[in-house]
């Protein structure tokens, strides 16, 4: 044969090489599938470590970092022990819980003692229950949380919580 020529595919060869970059599409969009999501926050890990970040930027006085958890239209709810739902807009609840904060006589702390996350695509709900520390006092309470993932990561929606 010529120097012009041109080698022929066999037809099993050329079905094969199809079949391979199916599955090589195949793969790196099941990978994808798995690991893309987690990388923009969408994770029960990444939720779980959001909430950890409410409340070491809560039990810091951080209350900018704090302020950085919610969504700018959350809303607030107090549920008192008379069950009466007390709403409250982002901005003077931030503002409430710094003069918490200012205003108390000893460090104030705040931890995690259990959580239950469900995610349902861009939204997810997560009940905490927490212990309060004022010195030596103790509370314990229940945080509900409705989370929306937005481009920057999770934040809060809404927030219901009330104390035992």
């Amino acid at each position: 044969m010529g120097g012009g020529a041109k080698k022929q595919n066999s037809p099993a060869a050329s079905g094969w090489k199809r079949t391979a970059t199916a599955s090589l599409l195949l793969n790196a969009v099941l990978l994808g599938v798995l690991f893309i999501p987690s990388m923009r926050g969408g994770g029960r890990g990444d939720i779980d470590g959001f909430l950890d970040t409410y409340f070491r930027t809560w039990s810091a006085a951080d209350m900018r970092g704090y302020e950085a958890c919610f969504h700018p239209s959350a809303v607030i709810f107090y549920i008192s022990g008379d069950a009466v739902p007390r709403p409250v807009l982002l901005g003077p609840f931030i503002q409430g819980q710094a003069g918490v904060h200012a205003n108390a006589s000893e460090p104030l702390r705040e931890i995690p003692l259990s959580k239950q996350i469900e995610i349902d695509g861009n939204v997810a709900r997560a009940l905490v229950r927490w212990k309060l520390f004022r010195g030596e006092e103790e509370k314990t309470g229940t945080d509900y949380f409705t989370l929306l993932r937005t481009k920057t990561g999770w934040r809060i929606i809404n927030l219901v919580f009330r104390e035992d």
